[in-house]
């Protein structure tokens, strides 16, 4: 009887994922036969990613895994199946990460995307702080990367560190399921907030509208986190940070002096309070 790769439960042959807990049974295939799992690379409170073989194309990628408890609620299935129409509109980025497929198996949706395995830009930060010079190359390349969803009507929401995946020194955009597509039908009341409060827009915190400057916004946070080694609004609680993010000026003086001041000047625009103030594009 094959086993699940996570709880170590007994299951019948034919099948995929863990009557118990919900996990991978063994290295079975997929999709038809198509991927065989061979490792399960992450797993978090939306699903797992695994590293699968496409015996088609005779290549490894990865499998994105949503939980069957989630798909279950119809507002978080027709997310993750816009996520996959999201990114299917962006295959010609090289900066958001590729998706070759979608398909459902045993009510779960699989999501086949690009294995990039340098980890992530939040890996790196865990190091600490960056050079200059190498913060400036990440940050354009996620700028190109908002500028070719933009370009498609669409606003990321979450752009963090753990969001941008690094192929060697290539930034690489991810998990657009919370992105807001600007030309279709809000999937969320008015007023509802989605995102992670470090590097939430002031407009977003405050339940208004969002657009392509509220990604800048959070692009600034990732840009000052590069460059000091810290995000500028901290607090006990999320409240105190989200208060920070509205009221308070980012402290500029920590960032290290040999900055360029026009790098700094930069900094300072894409964290106005205002999006009327910031860099109206990524381009």
């Amino acid at each position: 009887m094959p086993l699940c790769v996570a709880c170590a439960h007994e299951n019948p042959p034919e099948a995929r994922f863990c009557a118990r807990c919900g996990g991978v049974v063994g290295a079975q295939p997929i999709g038809d036969g198509r991927y065989v799992l061979s490792a399960r690379l992450g797993a978090g409170g939306m699903g797992e990613v695994w590293r699968a073989r496409d015996t088609t194309l005779d290549c490894d990628v990865a499998l994105k895994i949503l939980n069957r408890e989630l798909m279950a609620d119809p507002q978080v299935r027709a997310r993750m199946e816009r996520e996959a129409k999201v990114l299917s509109r962006l295959r010609r980025s090289p900066h958001v990460v590729t998706l070759y497929d979608a398909f459902e198996v045993e009510e779960r949706l699989v999501l086949v995307l690009d294995l990039i395995e340098g980890g992530d830009l939040r890996d790196r930060l865990d190091r600490g702080r960056l050079p200059w010079r190498q913060a400036i190359e990440i940050a354009t390349a996620i700028s190109r990367g908002l500028s070719a969803m933009h370009a498609v009507g669409l606003v990321h929401r979450d752009l963090k560190p753990g969001n941008v995946l690094m192929d060697d020194d290539l930034a690489m955009i991810t998990d657009l399921g919370v992105a807001h597509d600007q030309s279709s039908r809000p999937m969320t009341r008015t007023g509802a907030r989605l995102g992670t409060p470090e590097y939430m827009a002031p407009e977003q915190i405050q339940g208004l509208a969002v657009d392509a400057r509220s990604d800048l916004y959070a692009l600034g946070i990732v840009l000052y986190e590069l460059l000091t080694g810290v995000v500028p609004f901290t607090g006990p609680t999320d409240f105190e940070i989200e208060r920070a993010h509205v009221q308070d000026p980012p402290d500029l003086n920590r960032v290290p002096r040999d900055v360029p001041d026009a790098l700094c000047d930069l900094l300072a625009r894409c964290l106005e309070k205002d999006p009327a103030d910031r860099f109206q594009s990524a381009d």
